[in-house]
């Protein structure tokens, strides 16, 4: 007889320790309704039970506000995303008119000096050479060297 009056205690005491399980659990997740994913399984947890909506009022209250919280921070950080892309494109855009603009102007800036080059070359080309008079009937002295002062 004493081991079928301990079944009933022992699983009076497995129901103790279960039920004290869930309490300790639940309190667990309690402390930690500030985290959505917490949030959202307590949400769920106490929609399914009313009664213990009902009892634990203030934890769902919290539980929403944490979830609201959460989709607000989701909104500004995505609204933020939108701002740094929109940025990045503009910058992106000045970076890519600047690189063609000065690759336009380099690319002028040697032409104009390819040009001039070859204009001074055709110049010189046309520029007439210190005229020698060919022929018999010519004769080149020599140059007569300028008197310096000193020669007496």
């Amino acid at each position: 007889m004493s081991s079928s009056t301990c079944k009933p205690q022992q699983a009076a005491s497995a129901f103790v320790s279960a039920s004290q399980w869930d309490a300790k659990h639940l309190a667990d997740m309690v402390s930690r309704v500030q985290d959505p994913l917490v949030a959202d399984i307590l949400i769920g947890l106490l929609e399914e039970h009313p009664d213990l909506k009902m009892q634990y009022l203030g934890v769902y209250t919290m539980a929403w506000e944490t979830l609201r919280r959460a989709e607000q921070i989701r909104e500004r950080a995505y609204e933020a995303r939108q701002k740094y892309a929109e940025r990045r494109r503009k910058v992106a855009k000045c970076v890519t008119w600047s690189v063609r603009l000065l690759r336009d102007f380099y690319r002028l800036v040697r032409q104009e000096i390819q040009k001039a080059r070859a204009e001074t070359t055709v110049k010189q080309a046309e520029k007439t050479a210190p005229f020698k008079p060919q022929g018999d009937n010519v004769i080149c002295l020599p140059m007569v060297q300028r008197p310096t002062g000193t020669d007496r």
